[in-house]
């Protein structure tokens, strides 16, 4: 044999050589991504380190299918972690990498996960565009694995953006694909959505059939705990909703049940929020603080962990708006993911309406009860020893049903976090004179158009309280429900509800409010202001002008009042960068100085003027409660003190 022959067989064994290599190492990074999906959940840094590595290897064998998954996984692995600058970069890498391998199963699931990420930071816009383009890859490679959940996906951001026919339509795809693979998690949790859907469709007998469906297999056991406690919660708040209470509270009893074994916040939520307005329903008012107690201290806990991952994510949606994704997220961009953001707060806030406002006007009435009882306790002057321990255990029941109160009317007022996405600078200050108000600010958005009010309820503490209730209802109810979108109207219709709220006890009960109503719209630099009051101005300040202009109220309140007339309405014409401030009498006519007489509003005028020369609107808040700080002293706070500054 010749030198050439002993070549080629040489050369013969050591491709045989490299490819076994080769195969062996593809093999040892597909072990790493098996191993990976049973240690993640307990150990992510560790896993992260795995992939790091199985991604070097994947580069240096250039294993296409493994470089894929490993920055799919990295991406998924980061986004579980909450670091959504580094979820960004793989996701981004993944998604490049996919299209360019031709690797169309691979982005299929990059795409879904990516949305799912953009939808739970409220970006629904994008995550849509990216499950429909999921939907169509699977479609087209023939994969229905993952079909169920990108049409589950799909038909909620309808049901969330009010498209309810269309949400029936994806959600029967997902409910009919889920059935073909067994996947019944997927398919419990699309029975719910549609029961939800046709409810909101005033179609209560499909609701109830598919939310019965939905219960039947939650009692097979073969579907997840959180499936199952979402499924019972689902039912029991349909079930209040249509005034069944004693099976809302079977149905919410087990729910909660459950969801205490899944040690999840959310599921509990889920399960409190529907339980402790059907327990008050009922008159059992120890249980509804108790349960109510329960789901303020998870909320909390939610919240918390809600800003917390928004602080996180700051970086994040900077990020994503400078290296828009080419053909799957081109359009993203900031001020969309924080516009859908606020609407899904906005949605999430009315839902809870209905419920907390019952809640708390049943509250507050029992206190008043109370507050009324200690009140003519203390003017007897025959006590004896027992009664006045008796008593002094009353007063601490009421101061703890006060503070109740207190967290409930919280809930009702627009959080100043809230009026900050409206109005990027703001300012809000707030002072109760006892622990609960009559004064409240309230602020809703409907289209494009933000609403803001600044009312004096009549009286302050926990009446005022009460009057603050029904009025803030009355405002929400002539704005959202009846659609009554100038302050003049809302005002008329506000009037009309009080009044009629009011006269179903009997009596001459003339209570109402005091109100400074705004309708803002921008186009472009130009920012057009409705503006309507009930004795309370408006005060605004023009960048071209140098002094403050005063738009008058019609002079007579909200309420039942001799010689009521309408409200009149004022169109006016602002620029961005202008000022605009709404106040109740508060300031105005609390007494202090070196003589202790009232500020007058001339005084407090000059207070605005002073602060407007401030560019920041925070600043001037702080400089307005550090000058009634000073004017006050050690005198009494005598009413509640409300301001509101917006910088257009």
């Amino acid at each position: 044999m010749n030198l050439k022959a002993y070549g080629y067989i040489l050369f013969v064994c050591l491709s045989m050589l490299k490819y076994a290599s080769g195969q062996n190492d593809t093999m040892s990074v597909y072990r790493v991504f098996e191993k990976a999906e049973a240690i993640y959940t307990d150990y992510p840094d560790s896993t992260i380190s795995m992939i790091t590595k199985a991604l070097k290897k994947a580069r240096k064998i250039n294993y296409v299918n493994g470089i894929s998954e490993s920055y799919g996984w990295l991406a998924y692995l980061y986004q579980f972690k909450g670091n959504y600058d580094r979820a960004l970069e793989f996701y981004d890498k993944a998604i490049r990498y996919d299209r360019a391998s031709k690797l169309e199963e691979a982005l299929a699931t990059d795409l879904i996960n990516l949305g799912t990420l953009l939808s739970d930071l409220g970006a629904d816009q994008e995550a849509i565009k990216l499950y429909r383009e999921s939907f169509s890859l699977y479609q087209k490679i023939g994969d229905s694995s993952m079909v169920p959940h990108v049409l589950n996906n799909i038909g909620v951001y309808h049901s969330d953006h009010g498209n309810y026919d269309s949400a029936v339509i994806y959600l029967k795809k997902s409910l009919n694909y889920s059935a073909l693979r067994e996947d019944l998690d997927g398919y419990v949790n699309t029975l719910d959505n549609l029961g939800f859907v046709h409810n909101m469709l005033n179609q209560q007998e499909e609701a109830t059939i598919y939310m019965r469906e939905a219960i039947y297999y939650c009692k097979t056991g073969k579907v997840g705990l959180k499936s199952v406690a979402q499924s019972y919660s689902t039912y029991a708040d349909f079930l209040l909703e249509n005034n069944q209470v004693d099976s809302a509270i079977y149905y919410g009893e087990i729910a909660l049940d459950i969801a205490r074994q899944t040690q999840s916040d959310f599921v509990k939520s889920f399960a409190l929020k529907s339980l402790f307005p059907a327990y008050a329903k009922l008159g059992k008012w120890e249980i509804s603080y108790r349960l109510l107690d329960s789901f303020l201290a998870v909320d909390t806990r939610l919240k918390s962990e809600k800003s917390a991952q928004e602080a996180i994510s700051q970086s994040f949606r900077w990020e994503l708006d400078k290296r828009m994704l080419a053909d799957s997220i081109s359009d993203l961009n900031r001020d969309r993911i924080k516009a859908a953001e606020h609407e899904a707060e906005i949605q999430h806030e009315r839902n809870m309406q209905v419920w907390m406002i019952g809640a708390i006007a049943i509250a507050l009435f029992v206190i008043f009860s109370l507050y009324l009882l200690n009140r003519s306790r203390r003017k007897a002057n025959t006590l004896i020893s027992q009664q006045r321990d008796q008593l002094k255990e009353k007063n601490e029941d009421i101061m703890d049903s006060i503070q109740y109160a207190q967290r409930l009317q919280k809930a009702i007022l627009p959080t100043t976090e809230k009026i900050s996405d409206f109005f990027e600078d703001c300012f809000v200050l707030y002072k109760p004179k006892d622990i609960v108000s009559g004064d409240f600010y309230w602020a809703e958005k409907v289209g494009n158009t933000l609403y803001i009010a600044c009312a004096d309820c009549t009286g302050h503490g926990v009446p005022g309280a009460l009057v603050s209730v029904a009025c803030s209802y009355a405002l929400s109810q002539s704005l959202i429900e009846e659609n009554r979108q100038l302050p003049s109207h809302i005002l008329d219709r506000t009037r009309e509800l009080i009044i009629e709220r009011f006269s179903k006890g009997g009596g001459d009960i003339r209570d109402g409010m005091d109100v400074g109503l705004c309708a803002i719209r921008y186009k472009e630099n130009v920012v057009h202001v409705d503006y309507a009051g009930a004795n309370r101005p408006l005060w605004a300040f023009k960048k071209e002008e140098e002094e403050m202009i005063e738009f008058s109220s019609d002079r007579q309140p909200v309420g039942d009042y001799e010689g009521a007339t309408p409200f009149r309405n004022k169109e006016i014409k602002m620029l961005r960068g202008d000022a605009l401030y709404l106040f109740s009498d508060g300031a105005p006519d609390q007494f202090g100085g070196s003589k202790s007489k009232k500020l007058k509003i001339k005084a407090f005028r000059s207070w605005i003027i002073d602060a407007n020369k401030l560019e920041k609107m925070d600043k001037q808040g702080e400089f307005l409660e550090q000058k009634l700080a000073e004017w006050m002293g050690d005198l009494e706070q005598l009413d509640d003190i409300s301001v509101i500054g917006l910088r257009l």
